[in-house]
């Protein structure tokens, strides 16, 4: 009886692991945002981008800025902010550039990083993208520790 008791309680206790292993990756491109509820666990997740077959940077930053619309997500951007333009790093060709209206230079800390995150994980996924680097009104935030952002920094691969 203890044995078996001993072997439930194992079982009981390893349950939760079976829920462990990576989730399957999304099929398609995915807008990234802030989930509404950070007490615990992931603070970002994806929605699929239902815009036009085979999109730009261009389409993707102006979905993203549009706001989810999976419930649970909320977009991590000021109201009113809107695209400025966008361009490739002509010394570094696998840069993009994106520039951001003033709202943008409202965020501050964990909102900016959050911010910052979900376009270089929206904008990753397109081909040539790898690395980001953000513009608002034209200036860089001097208080990010590096200008260049990329996906792994964010989510490193296991």
């Amino acid at each position: 009886m203890r044995k078996l008791l001993a072997l439930v309680l194992a079982l009981a206790l390893l349950l939760p692991c079976a829920a462990c292993g990576r989730a399957e990756e999304p099929e398609g491109l995915q807008l990234y945002f802030v989930t509404q509820t950070r007490e615990h666990g992931q603070v970002l997740e994806s929605q699929p981008y239902a815009g036009p077959d085979q999109p730009g940077p261009e389409e993707l930053l102006r979905a993203l800025l549009a706001g989810p619309d999976r419930e649970g997500l909320v977009s991590p951007f000021p109201k009113s902010t809107e695209l400025e333009g966008w361009a490739w790093d002509t010394e570094d060709s696998g840069c993009l550039w994106v520039w951001f209206t003033e709202p943008y230079s409202t965020l501050t800390g964990l909102s900016l990083t959050l911010a910052d995150y979900c376009v270089v994980l929206t904008l990753s996924q397109l081909p040539g993208v790898e690395s980001v680097e953000l513009f608002c009104s034209g200036h860089t935030d001097d208080y990010r520790s590096h200008q260049r952002l990329t996906a792994e920094e964010v989510m490193p691969q296991p």
